[in-house]
């Protein structure tokens, strides 16, 4: 294996896909005993996993958008491989095809909300036993204000949930929340207090 022999990261392209995500652990083990034959250290935090995402605000408006230009992304994996594809007729079979079992050559693709993200990001990391980097495949998944979005999302809650960004902002919220009858009876006393000593 070349990243090994050379020391650099490992690169796994086809994460996404059935076969890909299965092979990932084996990947892993001979990239681990390439580098030890190189004198290198593999290092988890130089992997790094590609997946095709697109999200929305619901799963709905997500596969609503990616219809945009999956059936281009049909014609070009037939021309790529030289083959007509019986599912790529219509953009919902192509769409199922594309979440489902995955395209011959882009894997399963992960469109929804970023929630939807988020499980698939922990299902590779489970299944890779941890990965340092999650590369995003772009591709026609919608409108470029579409894409913008999904890239935003992506942004907002997906990568603050990884990095533990919002993590005292929720932590706050939920003690408010668990306290909230305490805090509504003292602001409600106190509205009190101020009607009567403004009589």
């Amino acid at each position: 294996m070349q990243a090994g022999r050379h020391g650099i990261g490992l690169l796994s392209l086809a994460a996404a896909a059935p076969a890909g995500l299965a092979a990932l652990t084996g990947n892993w083990a001979a990239y681990e005993k390439s580098c030890a034959e190189h004198g290198h250290t593999a290092d988890r935090a130089a992997w790094r996993l590609v997946v095709p995402m697109h999200l929305a605000e619901t799963a709905a408006q997500a596969r609503a958008q990616a219809a945009y230009g999956i059936l281009d992304l049909v014609r070009y994996v037939e021309g790529l491989s030289d083959t007509t594809l019986p599912w790529g007729r219509t953009e919902q079979d192509a769409l199922d095809r594309w979440t489902g079992e995955g395209f011959p050559v882009f894997g399963v693709a992960t469109i929804g909300t970023p929630a939807d993200a988020i499980a698939r990001i922990e299902a590779l990391a489970e299944a890779s036993g941890g990965f340092g980097t999650l590369l995003l495949l772009d591709l026609p998944t919608g409108t470029p204000e579409a894409k913008r979005r999904s890239y935003e999302l992506f942004a907002e809650y997906v990568v603050p949930h990884f990095t533990g960004a919002n993590r005292a902002r929720e932590e706050s919220m939920a003690w408010a929340r668990a306290h909230s009858e305490r805090f509504l009876g003292a602001m409600r006393a106190a509205v009190d207090a101020a009607v009567t000593d403004a009589r």
